[in-house]
Order: structure tokens, then C-alpha cells, then sequence
């Protein structure tokens, strides 16, 4: 991953990916698709709830006078955990039980990928232990659940 003449990195562009992808057992296209899907519906997800949330506790902490500092809300909300924000979202009667379901799960499906934990006798290294990422089916399902949050959060922020 180095150049040996100067030892910098390797420019992104020139990497390998094949081998780097099979060491996490993504060993095939649609194993990547998946964990691609996963992770964009997550960005998503997360994104729209952060605005949701700091959007609607700007409007309500600022003076009628002066406009409400949704950046400032936002820099203050974006760092906290899903659950954290997505409870803040529930409080404020922003997203209903059902929607605030599907944000959890999406969110521990991508910790579960993203987060290295081994457990009892596996090493924990390899993505392909999820069934999000080894089946079409439970990847649609999880998805297809995200996608729902997405809309939704999308509706309450009108866009």
C-alpha cells in the first residue's frame, strides 16, 4: 500500500481493491452492491435525521426576532449517537414508532459491518456473517426499511 521509492501512500486510484475486498469477504460484485446500499441508506438516514431534529430545535429556541441558527443546532446534534438523536426525534413527536424502528435497525445493521467485534470462536473480521451483505432478500428487506425512514424524514422536512 506504500511506494517503495518514496514510501507515501499509494494513491487511492492505484489500490488494489480486489484483494482488500476479499480479506473482508466481499468476494463478490454483488456482496460490494450490497454493503454499498447498506451504507448509502445509512448516510442518508443519518443526514436527514440530524436536519429533522436541529431544524426543529432551532425553530423552537430562537427569539421570533432573529432567525433560528440551524448550523449551530446541527454542529451540536450531528456528533450524538443515532439512538440519541433519533430519541431527541420521538420526543419532539418527529418520526412515528415505526419509522423510528427502522432507523435502528438500519443503524445496527451498518454498526454491525462497520464495527469490528469479534465474538465467541469467530474473528469477527469478516463481513460476510451478516445475511444483509450474503443475501439479496434480507439486503432488500433492510433496505427497503431505510428507504421508508428516508421518505419519511424527507416528508417532515418538506423537501
Amino acid at each position: 500500500m506504500t511506494n517503495s521509492k518514496d514510501r507515501r501512500p499509494t494513491p487511492f486510484e492505484k489500490l488494489e481493491w480486489d484483494p482488500i475486498f476479499h480479506a473482508v469477504g466481499l468476494d463478490s460484485d454483488e456482496k460490494i452492491h450490497r454493503l454499498n446500499r447498506i451504507l448509502v441508506v445509512h448516510l442518508l438516514v443519518d443526514r436527514l435525521l440530524t436536519l429533522l431534529v436541529a431544524a426543529k430545535l432551532a425553530a423552537n429556541s430562537e427569539s421570533k426576532e432573529s432567525p433560528p441558527d440551524v448550523e449551530k443546532t446541527i454542529a451540536d446534534i450531528a456528533p450524538l449517537p443515532v439512538p440519541s438523536r433519533l430519541a431527541r426525534a420521538s420526543t419532539l413527536g418527529l418520526v412515528t414508532a415505526s419509522i423510528a424502528k427502522n432507523i435502528l435497525e438500519i443503524n445496527q445493521v451498518r454498526n454491525r459491518l462497520v464495527h469490528f467485534k469479534p465474538k465467541g470462536g469467530k474473528s469477527g473480521w469478516d463481513v460476510d456473517e451478516a445475511e444483509e451483505i450474503t443475501s439479496q432478500d434480507a439486503c432488500d428487506r433492510c433496505t427497503q426499511k431505510g428507504i421508508g425512514a428516508v421518505q419519511a424524514l424527507m416528508r417532515a422536512l418538506n423537501l
